[in-house]
């Protein structure tokens, strides 16, 4: 068995598809429309097809973004870039969690404030005790 990699016939990037076929035949049935197999194994990250010579090359791809920078064989993001990605995150991670949060607290000061035998503070009332019932099955 040997192990193709599958390349743009036009670009000669490296397709995601690869396939270990035992003969030329399953080759040929397997082969993208517009594309060509090559052996081995790649990295289409890194390299490309050089359509002249048919030979694998290491290529850098273009740049991803002002942001991102060559590393190795990869782009990625630089350190301060990262960071404001992270922070984002974190600072969505809790907002969410403030905002699912509130809901407890607006919950417990409508059952204060709302008079006692009004619908929406009995639906409340009914609710809470459920989630209040429902806490003490938490570990």
């Amino acid at each position: 068995m040997r192990h193709f990699h599958f390349y743009d016939l036009s670009t000669g990037r490296l397709l995601s598809k690869s396939m270990t076929a035992p003969d030329e035949t399953v080759l040929a049935a397997n082969t993208p429309a517009g594309a060509a197999a090559i052996e081995g194994r790649f990295d289409r990250e890194s390299q490309r097809v050089d359509l002249v010579t048919l030979e694998v090359a290491d290529w850098q791809p273009p740049q991803p973004s002002p942001q991102h920078e060559w590393v190795g064989r990869r782009w990625v993001l630089t350190a301060a870039a990262a960071k404001i990605e992270r922070d984002d995150r974190e600072a969505r991670r809790d907002i969410q969690s403030a905002e699912l949060s509130q809901a407890r607290a607006v919950r417990e000061a409508l059952l204060e404030l709302l008079p006692v035998e009004s619908p929406a503070r009995v639906k409340l009332a009914e609710l809470d005790e459920l989630i209040v019932g429902k806490r003490g099955w938490l570990k």
